[in-house]
């Protein structure tokens, strides 16, 4: 299981950006991940990079627990669509699963993002 660290404090004590972990487990194909805290523009690129890392490797399941995750925009959503995209390629898919917070739902619901991505 690999986890990712949230961005380190400024010199001042502020943190740079929101806070994400994203922890990372591997089965075979399928790629499990938890995302904890916020994704926004100042961290969509971390997710990007872990998602993007696997895919390229060849795994092409990916399952990503929203539960705990309590904000998102549409970078992070961005990020999502794109590995959705690419999944598809490689003959696999993101799946969406946990019951996300009421802030994630509304942004979920919005873009229509409600289903799981296949």
């Amino acid at each position: 299981m690999l986890t990712q660290p949230a961005p380190r404090p400024t010199p001042a004590g502020d943190p740079i950006g929101t806070t994400v972990v994203i922890t990372i487990s591997v089965v075979g194909d399928q790629v499990n991940v938890v995302l904890t805290g916020e994704i926004d523009a100042t961290n969509a690129a971390r997710l990007r990079t872990a998602l993007f890392t696997h895919l390229g490797d060849g795994r092409s399941q990916v399952v990503l627990d929203i539960s705990a995750l309590t904000f998102i925009d549409c970078s992070g959503l961005a990020v999502i669509r794109k590995a959705a995209a690419y999944a598809e390629t490689l003959g696999g898919s993101v799946r969406l699963t946990g019951a996300p917070h009421p802030r994630v739902h509304r942004i979920l619901r919005l873009t229509r993002t409600a289903a799981p991505i296949t």
